[in-house]
């Protein structure tokens, strides 16, 4: 289900709402003592600067019921160098190219419920207006669950990479990503551009909606996501693979509701080396011109459709030479 209002009402300044509407209600001509209730006080909220983390040691970040937004980040690359924890319910407003940066020491865990989601959004609503969440860390404590992540992937979030995207997953980093709704970033939705720790790093059920392109994933790194993902009116409705070195050990590429595209990253085909890539059936994969699968000599391609289920592998480009081959 598509979210389009990232900023929550609180109970609090809900049930104020509704104890002014109560207390006028209760006013008759006749009652020339009524008084008025007290109105909840909305507060402002905390500012994360690019110190916050250095000066708040394995923050926990709090929901405040009197705050729409709880804290508003204003730094570019906000380092986070230790163990940080975003509670249910929390807003988080980003400014312009402002973003958080998990360094290699740090972990960010932000799980909310499916009441109470954890919001990542911009100060101002409209496609790529802050950077994007970059994990640079190995620590199994990453997750994300139960958010949603709108606006981001304007500018890189990471003063070690350039790649862009709502959320970026850094060569060797981890990341659990599950249950969550990822709309309106520039670049990518979600971006893992090289390698990651497999055994720590899933990409399952979530949500990607009116991103320029929802996921791009390396090729060796496809077994993490898995095919419970939905894709919906992104304005490159497929997933990009970007194609960097072989796959190792066994892989599968799981059905997914969109088109894999195999992007052309320097002529460099879609490569199985020491392994086994498995293609499941009911699979859609378009190709780029100069694009190609290869098959090393300690490798493996195995790619069986069923005749309700076929897998499809054709060009980006619907003409006679779109692509390259299967070698």
């Amino acid at each position: 289900m598509e979210i389009t209002k990232s900023l929550k009402i609180k109970p609090l300044k809900t049930l104020a709402i509704v104890a002014i509407l109560f207390s006028y209600s209760a006013c008759t001509s006749d009652d020339d003592t009524a008084h008025e209730e007290p109105i909840t006080e909305i507060d402002p909220p905390i500012v994360i600067d690019c110190q916050y983390f250095n000066q708040h040691p394995n923050a926990i970040l709090e929901d405040n019921p009197n705050a729409p937004v709880d804290y508003v980040v204003t730094c570019n690359g906000t380092s986070i160098p230790d163990d940080v924890t975003i509670e249910p319910g929390v807003t988080i407003a980003f400014e312009s190219d402002a973003s958080f940066w998990v360094r290699e020491d740090g972990s960010l865990k932000a799980i909310g419920t499916s009441s109470q989601p954890i919001t990542f959004t911009g100060v101002e609503q409209s496609m790529g207006y802050w950077g994007g969440i970059y994990f640079g860390s190995d620590d199994s404590k990453n997750e994300i669950k139960n958010a949603l992540i709108e606006y981001g992937g304007g500018t890189a979030s990471s003063w070690s990479s350039s790649e862009k995207g709502g959320v970026v997953i850094g060569a060797g980093a981890s990341l659990k990503f599950s249950n969550n709704v990822v709309q309106y970033c520039q670049a990518w939705g979600l971006n893992l551009y090289y390698s990651a720790n497999e055994s720590q790093t899933s990409i399952d059920n979530n949500t990607f909606i009116k991103n320029e392109v929802p996921v791009r994933i390396s090729s060796p790194m496809v077994d993490v996501l898995k095919g419970s993902n939905d894709y919906m009116e992104n304005q490159v409705n497929k997933i990009e693979i970007k194609t960097d070195y072989p796959i190792e050990g066994n892989k599968t590429l799981r059905k997914a509701t969109v088109p894999y595209w195999v992007k052309d990253y320097n002529n460099a085909g879609f490569r199985v080396g020491i392994g086994k890539l498995t293609i499941e059936p009911g699979t859609r994969i378009e190709m780029d011109d100069n694009t190609w699968f290869s098959v090393g000599a300690n490798g493996a391609l195995k790619i069986v459709g069923t005749s309700s289920e076929k897998i499809s592998i054709t060009g980006v480009a619907q003409v006679a030479g779109g692509w390259g081959n299967i070698r």
